[in-house]
Formats: structure tokens, sequence, C-alpha cells
């Protein structure tokens, strides 16, 4: 989500109280709110679209950056959330189906195994020192 008259960007990494985040400052951006279904079923279920830059919803810090190009991004204050990375998985995994009873271990892996990582989604450069080296959660199943 991108404000320029307000100098920010908020990456929402998905599964991490991003919706309400960007719910409050829908206001305060040039991006606007699209719904992804004509039927909503009481889940804040919605898209973001912004008019002049290529970004949506759950857009990299990166695709921000290529987007914006390095004048913008730089007068930008960027921003994000994070949660506990168990806890995100489990978000991941009941999403779909919103019931504890549907628990299915295999399935639960496999959703697990192609999540993008919070690195991924805050990565600029392959080439930098990647500090999340040793935080690898999803290898640990």
């Amino acid at each position: 989500m991108i404000s320029l008259q307000k100098r920010f960007l908020f990456v929402h990494i998905p599964k991490t109280a991003g919706n309400s985040i960007q719910s409050a400052l829908c206001d305060y951006s040039e991006d606007q709110l699209v719904a992804l279904r004509k039927e909503q079923d009481g889940i804040e279920r919605f898209g973001l679209r912004n008019p002049n830059y290529n970004v949506k919803k759950h857009s990299t810090l990166r695709e921000y950056r290529d987007a914006l190009g390095d004048g913008q991004f730089r007068n930008l204050c960027k921003f994000t959330c994070v949660r506990n990375p168990w806890d995100r998985m489990i978000s991941y995994y009941f999403t779909p189906t919103q019931s504890p009873e549907n628990w299915d271990r295999k399935k639960f892996r496999g959703i697990i195994s192609k999540a993008v990582s919070i690195a991924d989604y805050l990565r600029l450069d392959r080439d930098e020192e990647d500090p999340f080296a040793n935080v690898d959660y999803i290898r640990a199943l």
C-alpha cells in the first residue's frame, strides 16, 4: 500500500494482520480497495489496486521498489507487520477451510512448503547477506 502524499509504503505479508492495517490506512493511500467476490462471507476479502503503479495487495518490497523507482522509493517510510511463524502457518492452513475439524497433517505440510517466506517479501537484492538465513521454520517440519 502506497501513499506518496503521506510518504509511506506498507508491505502486506500474508497472514500478518495486513487487512486490518490496510483498512485503517486506505483513506490515506492512493490505492483502491477492490472486492474479490460479489458475495462477501463476513471475512475481509479484498484486493488493492493502485492507479499509477503496477502493484497489488501482496507485492514484495522489491516489486514496490521496481514500480516506484529508486527516487520515490527512498523517500517513503517503509513498514510491515510480522507474526509468529508457526501462527502464520496455522492461519495459512485454516484460511481455505476456516474449520479446525478439517485438520490434515499432509495438507498442512504441503501448504507450508509453498508459502513465501517473510524474508522473501522483504528482500531487495539476492546477493545481500541474508539476515534470515538461520530462521527456516518451513524446513523444521
